[in-house]
């Protein structure tokens, strides 16, 4: 496990992976090993497989009598990173791979950036035609019942994905 940290930290991906797989194999129940390969994996940007290993650890956490101290921390960490890297994504264009970045920070719901990550979701998958998943992220950005619920762009953004759904009523 240490060496996989100190490679990630000379930036040495595929020999930090090589040494978190051998920490992951040596202790299968490692919790840390397992988000170590996932944070790899992103590194990497590998998001198939860090999407995968971010889920074998939540179910490894979700099953810890520490689960409450582990999870905030590293939720938020990982939540706010890959929003982050979302919305650096979309000012590029890079609609499908900010995608990608949001649905690895939506594997930690709910954390501090819940409705954020849903909001940008939305407006994301909206720009990309993806009408149907638009309205249902924007719906659970608008169920956050906090800020975001009034953000009058999360409503516009709701109006544009009724109006893109031929669903004028609505719209309105």
């Amino acid at each position: 496990y240490n060496l996989a940290v100190c490679y990630r930290g000379l930036k040495d991906y595929t020999a930090a992976l090589e040494e978190a797989r051998k920490a992951v194999a040596f202790s299968p129940t490692d919790s840390e090993s397992v988000l170590l390969s996932a944070l790899i994996y992103q590194d990497m940007s590998d998001f198939e497989s860090c999407l995968e290993f971010l889920q074998k650890y939540k179910k490894m956490i979700d099953n810890s009598p520490s689960k409450h101290v582990m999870e905030t921390r590293q939720k938020d960490q990982i939540a706010y990173t890959n929003l982050k890297a979302a919305k650096n994504l979309i000012e590029k264009r890079k609609l499908n791979e900010a995608i990608q970045r949001l649905r690895i920070a939506e594997v930690f719901d709910p954390s501090q950036y819940t409705a954020s990550i849903h909001e940008t979701l939305s407006y994301t998958l909206r720009r990309v035609g993806k009408f149907d998943e638009a309205l249902v992220e924007g719906n659970l950005a608008l169920g956050q019942g906090n800020q975001a619920s009034r953000d009058p762009n999360l409503i516009y953004n709701i109006a544009c994905i009724y109006e893109g759904m031929g669903r004028f009523d609505d719209a309105i």
